[in-house]
C-alpha cells in the first residue's frame, strides 16, 4: 500500500510540473516592413511577403522607413547586414548598408535621378547560417 501511494503522489507531482518559459532559441525568422513617404506619395507593407512598390517623381528624394521585426528565434548571436544592388545609373540609397540585430528600425533615402518609368531595386538581407535573401521593390518614377 505504502509503494501505491508514493506511485501515486509521484505520478500527481509530476503532472502538475510545468516548464519555465525558456527563451526562443535558434536562427530567427523575421518580417521587413517598409514606410515610405514623400510629399504626395506613401506606401506601406512587409517586402518579405510580397514586392511593393514605391511611387516617387523624377530628380527626387524620397525617405523608407524599414522596420525589421523578430518574430521568431533568438536575435542575440545573429547579425544582419542590410544592403540594396542593382541600382540603375543615376539612383542612389543612403545608407547603403546596415548592421544590426533584430527588432532594429531605420530610414533609408533614396534619389532618382534618372529618367520615368519602373526600376526594380533588390533589398538584400546576409546572415551567416541564413545566407543572402532578396526582396525586390519596384521604384516608379514619375514627372
Amino acid at each position: 500500500m505504502k509503494i501505491l501511494l508514493t506511485f501515486l503522489l509521484t505520478l500527481f507531482c509530476c503532472s502538475c510540473y510545468r516548464a519555465a518559459k525558456l527563451p526562443a532559441t535558434g536562427t530567427p525568422t523575421y518580417d521587413i516592413v517598409a514606410t515610405s513617404y514623400s510629399s504626395y506619395y506613401g506606401v506601406q507593407g512587409s517586402i518579405v511577403n510580397n514586392p511593393i512598390v514605391v511611387t516617387t517623381h523624377q530628380n527626387n528624394a524620397l525617405s523608407i522607413n524599414l522596420v525589421f521585426s523578430l518574430l521568431s528565434g533568438n536575435p542575440t548571436n545573429y547579425p544582419f547586414t542590410f544592403y540594396a544592388d542593382s541600382l540603375s545609373p543615376g539612383i542612389t540609397i543612403n545608407p547603403d548598408s546596415l548592421s544590426f540585430l533584430l527588432n532594429y528600425s531605420n530610414q533609408i533615402s533614396l534619389l532618382a535621378n534618372t529618367d520615368t518609368g519602373y526600376q526594380t531595386i533588390n533589398f538584400k538581407m546576409y546572415n551567416s547560417d541564413l545566407g543572402i535573401r532578396i526582396y525586390p521593390i519596384q521604384l516608379h518614377i514619375i514627372q
